[in-house]
């Protein structure tokens, strides 16, 4: 074989094992670059939701707008994906935001959308959760959290009286000795805590499998799945008012089935700081 011969099979052959690479590198680039964007439209969607979110605070009373959020983060959302005049893409680009949490002061309750067989056709239509105070129980008595700058304000279930009584953590202690751990701050905050965190996460389980099974029986595609948190990551950013955002699965342009998904909490207290 001449010498020609062999450069043009080493070609070849370089050609062969280098290609993959760097369609791979053009890859890598692509999702770093579209990730980057959708990060900023995501936090300006959101940044638009918050600015509509409280009516009124004056720290220990807080009025929320729920709707008017919600609306204002979609509006947002759409328009920084270039799609606000686009209905067929605006639901389909829905489908990848399974959920919006608007977390009050002493409550949730989630926004989503519901699959309903209407007239043989099945419609997803939008659907708010019940409030879900951030209640735990222990020894009969049950007890709910707050939140944010109320966040020593309690309300208890006395079964002996079998009535709900408000007041600090401190003036409810001394109604009763199996109350005294209100007053141990270690103690209360690590409960409140825990709590909060515990229904957030489970009534997003809730949703997210109601959902999924829902639009099962259907027929229909609509996998959903909750993103695992860090417990950690959850009480370093979640003690006030805000927003819960899930994204997930959306396509990623220049990639082959690369997807983007990402899980926000965001304070409305802090976006207003």
């Amino acid at each position: 074989m001449k010498l020609l011969d062999y450069s043009i099979l080493f070609t070849i052959f370089s050609l062969v094992l280098l290609l993959p690479i760097s369609i791979a590198e053009q890859e890598i680039l692509a999702y770093s670059r579209y990730e980057m964007q959708y990060h900023g439209r995501m936090d300006n969607a959101i940044d638009d939701g918050l600015f509509s979110m409280v009516e009124r605070d004056d720290v220990q009373t807080v009025v929320m707008n729920r709707e008017e959020c919600v609306k204002n983060f979609y509006e947002s959302f759409f328009g920084n994906f270039g799609i606000a005049d686009d209905e067929y893409a605006k639901q389909r680009m829905r489908k990848h935001l399974p959920f919006i949490g608007i977390v009050e002061q002493n409550r949730v309750s989630f926004f989503y959308q519901n699959p309903v067989k209407i007239n043989e056709t099945v419609e997803f239509l939008d659907t708010w959760t019940d409030y879900i105070p951030y209640e735990y129980e222990e020894g009969g008595y049950r007890y709910r959290f707050s939140v944010g700058s109320g966040k020593d304000m309690i309300v208890i279930y006395f079964p002996s009286k079998g009535e709900w009584i408000e007041g600090t953590r401190w003036e409810l202690a001394k109604q009763d000795t199996e109350l005294l751990w209100l007053t141990k701050d270690e103690v209360f905050e690590q409960i409140r805590r825990n709590t909060v965190i515990s229904v957030l996460k489970r009534e997003m389980e809730r949703v997210v499998k109601e959902n999924s099974l829902l639009a099962k029986q259907y027929g229909l595609e609509y996998e959903v799945y909750l993103p695992e948190v860090e417990k950690q990551d959850w009480c370093r950013t979640l003690d006030d008012i805000g927003m819960i955002v899930l994204f997930q699965g959306y396509p990623i342009k220049a990639t082959v089935g690369k997807t983007y998904t990402r899980f926000v909490y965001s304070g409305a207290r802090t976006y207003k700081r």
